[in-house]
């Protein structure tokens, strides 16, 4: 589709700055700078309108793109404590790339920030569609590379990826990172949104200086060497691996499998909605496995942090695995068969069929804002109070469930689990497809790693891993009680819909409600400071939970029960929600 952008006014204030009046904030704008849900996964925004086979920008979404860039900008600097940070600016490959980083650029400069922008990898053919017109503002990365480049590179104070993930094309969005790859939460994105409001005009640098970076090529590095400590590659080594990255070509990923002796095929076919999880064209990645002769194909989201394989069978069969049961059959191979020990740091709603093979095992909130501090109190980092508030940690003990509430808690029941000179494999990982591997070793009665922290996404590590142990024969349906089975599902809610289910049923905690043929007890799970996150309905054979996302108009629904009746009480369940509240 052809992009449209309508035009910015802006005013020149002398040779080198431009200046942006705002018009004033009205409903719509209070309504998405002002969320009653909380984003769970950075801010996403509607950029685009559809209009006549073209996709359309409007002034009023960018501008408020721009309030947020402004707000992150001052609040960042502010965090950082530098008179000139450094920032690396990157995007996914969506039609809105070029234009936001550009503007992005041009805020960050005028508040004296020093620009760093990724240089493009020799695999990068294809640089996204807006970013084709205009190759001086490209800077294509993942989201989890972007995320880590704060800690593999010192001088890098902020990173902000643009970014709107598995959503459709119409959005586009901002995950940034301050210090440390850690998703932001509580009082700075609460700080981020009030400044957001408030800003009456933005400042511009009409042609920032940019500085080039080499950041995938880094995290490669990175990825390689920690693989490496796990398990041998070298059964990857002239396999072809088959790459479906739904938008664009992720040259980052070629560019992984090429430094480890492996060829890849990209099917680079746009996918709408760009999400993996929920949209699948199977007989289509097939046909490309039967083609060129490969065992395994790895669907991506936009910013490569979802994840689905498609894996060939020893019978010429294909199979299709989801984040659950990849994770879940990889954590158990890693126990079983490597000897490895695992503490298993997990969402809520995620598979539970890992549990009895970790040595702990801790549930979180949805997101890496929860799931990374865990990482954090392990090793006695320190942790903002508003940001550990905001978090839900629970300690999952044979279903015994028991609050997390203060992060030293953690460093002591991982010492106690572990014994001296210990490695540990930490799995950070969630339903959706995150996940992150960290190696950790207790010395001396204290934790520590010797490779850099990651407290986000970095699935790269595990994709690696996963294709590894495939290709060296190994049957992931083998190392998964197939006897019980976890699905998903989601309604359609506005922000007052949410909230107005999620706390009935709160309402009801502690009784028991019928649902057809079956019969659950009501609970749920709080934040730290009590904020109400996530519904829990629990049978003799069946966890049923759900929550109002933060990232789009949707109440999620996961299951988890016996194969035979999981998805008819997931529907039932909805069914009960949708007589109740709509």
């Amino acid at each position: 589709m052809n992009v449209v952008i309508e035009p910015i006014e802006t005013a020149p204030v002398n040779d080198r700055q431009d200046e942006l009046i705002l018009p004033e904030l009205d409903e719509e704008d209070n309504s998405i700078l002002n969320p009653a849900v909380p984003p769970t996964s950075g801010i996403r925004m509607l950029i685009f309108q559809e209009k006549e086979n073209a996709l359309y920008m409007p002034v009023r979404n960018q501008y408020r793109f721009f309030r947020i860039f402004k707000a992150i900008s001052l609040i960042a600097k502010s965090e950082v404590k530098k008179e000139h940070p450094s920032v690396l600016i990157v995007t996914d490959e969506r039609p809105a790339a070029a234009h936001l980083l550009k503007y992005c650029a041009k805020i960050f400069a005028f508040d004296g920030y020093k620009i760093f922008f990724e240089e493009n990898l020799e695999e990068e053919n294809d640089v996204g569609t807006a970013n084709k017109e205009n190759k001086e503002f490209s800077s294509n990365m993942s989201t989890p590379y972007g995320s880590f480049a704060v800690n593999l590179f010192e001088y890098i104070d902020v990173s902000i990826v643009i970014t709107a993930s598995h959503n459709p094309r119409t959005w586009d969005g901002i995950k940034f990172y301050i210090n440390e790859p850690i998703p932001i939460s509580g009082g700075i994105m609460q700080e981020v949104f009030e400044q957001s409001r408030k800003i009456e005009k933005i400042g511009l640098i009409k042609s920032p200086k940019i500085n080039q970076i080499k950041a995938n090529e880094k995290n490669n590095e990175y990825v390689v060497s920690l693989v490496s400590e796990i398990m041998d590659l070298s059964p990857l080594a002239d396999k072809n691996i088959v790459i479906w990255p739904y938008v664009g070509t992720a040259p980052e990923i070629q560019s992984l499998f090429k430094k480890i002796g492996a060829d890849t095929t990209i099917i680079n076919e746009t996918m709408e909605p760009p999400d993996p999880v929920e949209n699948i064209n199977k007989a289509r990645t097939v046909e490309v496995l039967r083609e060129h002769n490969a065992n395994i194909g790895i669907l991506l989201d936009t910013d490569r942090d979802r994840v689905v394989m498609i894996i060939k069978q020893r019978n010429g069969n294909f199979i299709t695995l989801f984040p659950n049961e990849l994770y879940t059959a990889m954590h158990n191979i890693l126990v079983n068969e490597y000897n490895k020990k695992i503490i298993n740091v997990r969402t809520v709603p995620s598979d539970p069929r890992g549990d009895k093979h970790a040595i702990i095992n801790i549930v979180t909130g949805v997101g890496y804002k929860h799931l990374g501090l865990v990482l954090y109190a392990a090793l006695n980092k320190k942790i903002r109070k508003d940001k550990f508030d905001s978090s839900l940690i629970y300690l999952w003990e044979e279903e015994k469930v028991t609050k997390i509430k203060d992060p030293q808690q953690i460093n002591h029941i991982i010492l106690e689990e572990c014994g001296e000179d210990e490695e540990l494999l930490m799995v950070l990982w969630e339903e959706s497809g995150g996940h992150t591997v960290n190696i950790l070793n207790k010395k001396n009665n204290n934790l520590q790693s010797k490779y850099p922290l990651i407290g986000d996404k970095y699935p790269a590590v595990a994709i690696l891993i996963l294709c590894a142990l495939i290709e060296k024969g190994y049957n992931l349906l083998d190392y998964i009680d197939r006897k019980i089975m976890g699905t998903f599902s989601t309604l359609k809610a506005d922000n007052d819909k949410k909230l107005e289910i999620m706390n009935g049923f709160s309402k009801m905690k502690g009784k028991d409600i019928q649902i057809q043929d079956y019969e659950y007890h009501i609970n749920y799970y709080t934040k730290l400071n009590d904020t109400l996150d996530i519904i829990w309905l629990k049978s003799e054979t069946t966890n049923i939970y759900f929550r109002a996302s933060g990232t789009g108009p949707l109440v999620r629904i996961y299951a988890f029960g016996p194969r035979t009746t999981v998805k008819k009480e997931l529907e039932n369940v909805k069914e009960k929600i949708r007589k109740l509240y709509f």
